[in-house]
């Protein structure tokens, strides 16, 4: 077992009858109050804590003193210092498909999302034009195996952070579980239509979740200066009405939504208005608007997505 408070990471191996200190060698600049610490699920000895930059150890427990060594992306520890600063790493998860301890993530105070595959030789910024709004990251889940959890995405094709493709569908246990329905740039209200009804609602209504979470995010909006998609106000009312009525039927209208991008403030506004007025009104139909330029951009996505999820759902 081992824990951080104060800057120091403590060690038992008796159930805390006793405890050794085992920090010695991180430089604890910029350390959040409580810094998370993460064990590898596959390797006791494989430990990973975080203060303005990631450190790493292999011999937690079968050394008297684990060695500590740096584990960031070049550059990273001149991010800010201090308790509250961007820099300050919050979150730490480990993709337990890995048994190899290699696949992990990161994510800061300033919103930065890291993502290494080799251990932390090579890193990924998922949000490498800074489209996520610059919040504190506390909690990161990183688990394509999971079957208890059903992850879907629409999103625009290519962009970044460059994942998403409609066959990455999950892992082992957790294959058909993960749902991407990657749209190309320029995508108009039809074109998600038709990945809500032929994609995204048949297999949330046969997985039946216990709870509907959303990442409400704003930035396929025709007016947002980052992403490149047609979407209307109307269209933001609409999914969630979709969303809204599956949430009845399967888990007594649960639903949780959570803002996200959205960079133009009018349009921010008027859509955020339409999905809370949509949350606090009756269920009905959801009133997709008709585009006025035609595209098949949805049915690309839609035929794609129906190949890559043919094994585990009936679509």
């Amino acid at each position: 077992m081992a824990g951080w408070l104060f800057g120091i990471i403590q060690r038992t191996t008796n159930g805390g009858q006793s405890v050794t200190q085992v920090d010695a060698g991180i430089d604890m600049t910029g350390a959040a109050f409580v810094a998370p610490v993460r064990k590898c699920a596959s390797d006791d000895n494989v430990f990973l804590t975080a203060t303005n930059r990631m450190w790493r150890t292999n011999n937690f427990f079968n050394s008297t003193t684990p060695a500590w060594v740096p584990n960031s992306p070049a550059g990273d520890s001149r991010l800010p210092n201090g308790l509250v600063s961007p820099g300050v790493i919050q979150a730490i998860a480990y993709a337990p498909s890995d048994t190899t301890c290699n696949t992990y993530a990161y994510a800061n105070r300033g919103g930065q999302i890291q993502f290494t595959r080799d251990g932390g030789e090579r890193w990924t910024d998922l949000d490498p034009r800074k489209a996520l709004p610059g919040r504190p990251v506390n909690a990161l889940v990183f688990d394509a195996a999971n079957p208890n959890v059903l992850y879907a995405s629409t999103h625009q094709f290519p962009f970044y952070p460059g994942t998403g493709a409609a066959d990455e569908t999950g892992v082992g246990a957790g294959g058909g579980f993960t749902v991407n329905l990657p749209i190309s740039a320029g995508a108009v209200s039809d074109d998600y239509r038709i990945v809500f009804a032929e994609v995204l609602l048949p297999v949330i209504r046969q997985f039946k979740p216990d709870l509907v979470l959303v990442s409400a995010g704003f930035d396929a909006h025709e007016r947002d200066p980052l992403a490149h998609m047609r979407l209307t106000t109307e269209t933001f009312a609409a999914m969630t009405m979709e969303l809204k009525a599956v949430a009845d039927e399967c888990c007594d209208g649960r639903m949780v939504l959570v803002t996200e991008g959205g960079y133009d403030l009018q349009a921010l506004a008027a859509s955020l208005n339409g999905v809370v007025q949509t949350l606090a009104g009756p269920l009905g139909p959801a009133g997709w608007p008709k585009s006025e330029v035609a595209s098949t951009r949805g049915r690309v996505s839609a035929d794609a997505a129906k190949r890559a999820l043919a094994p585990f759902w009936r679509l």
